[in-house]
């Protein structure tokens, strides 16, 4: 069944409404009427698409992180310790999908809240990597020191454009290299 393309269209329009809101007044200070308005929709047009403030802001983290999880397979990742290239080459796949909509990853990067919503997603990342390995306080560890350096080098490269996609990539992957040996 096909999505009504006048569907599409207001979730882009409530979408692209709320983080440019975000983006100027912050998360807190963003109302339904506010993205209603800017949108050009009713509000009962958000409620009956996302229900709150809150379903907006998972739905946007969702579409944003589903790909980059997808791409960033434990059980790949785990066997690829080893293979520089193959853990380059999800790297470069994330990085792609980060450059394509650098502007939200800023956006959900730099509000305190929108951080929390992303911090979530994270953890189902960090659950669904442990899955992978045998379950020991160092591999627990390990994964940890993983996401973490990952999302400090992508945070540094996004927020603070600080670097090239390729010098951040080359870093995650010496990073990775270095430490992802030491976990199983």
């Amino acid at each position: 069944m096909k999505t009504d393309l006048r569907i599409i269209k207001s979730k882009e329009a409530i979408e692209n409404a709320f983080l440019s809101l975000v983006e100027v007044n912050g998360y807190k200070a963003v109302s339904l009427t506010d993205i209603a308005k800017k949108a050009r929709v009713n509000r009962n047009t958000i409620y009956l698409h996302y229900g709150s403030k809150e379903g907006i802001v998972e739905q946007i983290i969702v579409d944003a992180i589903t790909p980059v999880l997808k791409d960033f397979d434990g059980t790949a990742f785990a066997k690829a310790r080893n293979n520089r290239r193959k853990i380059e080459q999800m790297y470069e796949a994330i990085f792609n999908m980060f450059s394509d909509k650098i502007e939200l990853y800023r956006v959900l990067l730099t509000d305190e809240q929108l951080l929390g919503f992303l911090m979530n997603e994270l953890k189902k990342l960090r659950k669904n990597l442990l899955k992978v390995f045998k379950p020991t306080v160092k591999n627990e560890l390990g994964v940890d020191f993983l996401l973490n350096g990952a999302f400090a080098i992508l945070s540094n490269y996004t927020v603070y454009a600080r670097g090239t996609a390729e010098e951040s990539i080359k870093v995650l992957t010496d990073f990775t290299m270095l430490n992802l040996r030491k976990l199983i």
